[in-house]
């Protein structure tokens, strides 16, 4: 299985990366800074053609951070999924008005 540090992937690197995932390969993202377009095209490397939704084996979050909006509501983890010391940072619209 592919085990993947993203951090030390660049931009101009990180499509030629993500092509090389597969459904359920391992990802390892620790101290990962995600914004809503990363995590998505990671997702979108992830999915299964038989499901269309992003499958995942074990997936190593340990101190990643997360901006925006973060929805793993489609995704299979058929691993361990580690959230160690992991950050939200979502901006939600006010209940007030």
């Amino acid at each position: 299985m592919d085990i993947l540090r993203a951090w030390l992937i660049g931009r101009r690197h990180r499509a030629a990366h993500l092509a090389t995932l597969s459904p359920g390969d391992d990802i390892d993202c620790r101290g990962t800074s995600f914004t809503v377009e990363l995590l998505d095209q990671w997702l979108d490397a992830l999915v299964d053609p038989t499901t269309g939704r992003p499958h995942l084996g074990n997936a190593i979050f340990y101190r990643a951070g997360f901006t925006g909006r973060v929805d793993f509501r489609e995704a299979t983890f058929t691993g361990v999924a580690l959230f160690f010391e992991t950050t939200f940072n979502v901006v939600t619209p006010s209940l007030t008005t």
